[in-house]
């Protein structure tokens, strides 16, 4: 399962490197990075076609052979902590790739504009974030294959009682 997965997080994360260049050198977003009067920006679109059409169609055809059927046993192991991770990144970059490109359909759509600013960005990024940094301390002291209560209670203690001191201290000095 996490071989179809990473070979689809492969072609995402190359797919948005080119929108992203496409975004700030064609002049759809205005950028320090812009080109003026430059053609790159329709070859960009382009090559964001192809690359992810390409990816997808090699996907199709080729994806029994990087696809395994065994799931994580559990959410309460180390695999399963590791697929709730990729699920809580990937969901945040569709948070900011959201953000971004939602004033540019909007204005292309409908002709107004739209602004999304940084009260959305703390209102969809910052609760997932906070999972993602739960999940991430979790990840390490969880066990392969099954965690049973018992052996999370011992491994999480400690790291739980210096991350609420932690968390106390900072509190207090504001």
């Amino acid at each position: 399962m996490l071989q179809a997965w990473n070979f689809v997080l492969v072609i995402a994360t190359f797919a948005l490197t080119i929108l992203g260049t496409f975004l700030t050198r064609s002049s759809v977003v205005v950028s320090v990075h812009n080109f003026s009067q430059s053609a790159v920006g329709p070859a960009l679109l382009g090559f964001f076609v192809l690359v992810v059409g390409g990816g997808f169609v090699l996907f199709a055809l080729r994806g029994e052979q990087v696809t395994s059927l065994s799931a994580p046993e559990s959410l309460a192991s180390r695999e399963g902590v590791f697929l709730v991770n990729n699920l809580l990144l990937s969901l945040l970059a569709f948070v900011v790739l959201l953000g971004t490109v939602y004033p540019i359909l909007i204005e292309t759509l409908t002709g107004s504009q739209v602004s999304v600013g940084r009260p959305y960005f703390d209102r969809m990024a910052v609760p997932i974030a906070f999972a993602l940094l739960l999940a991430m301390g979790v990840g390490p002291v969880t066990p392969y294959r099954r965690a049973t209560a018992a052996v999370l209670r011992a491994r999480l203690r400690i790291p739980l009682l210096v991350a609420s001191a932690t968390a106390a201290a900072l509190a207090l000095a504001g």
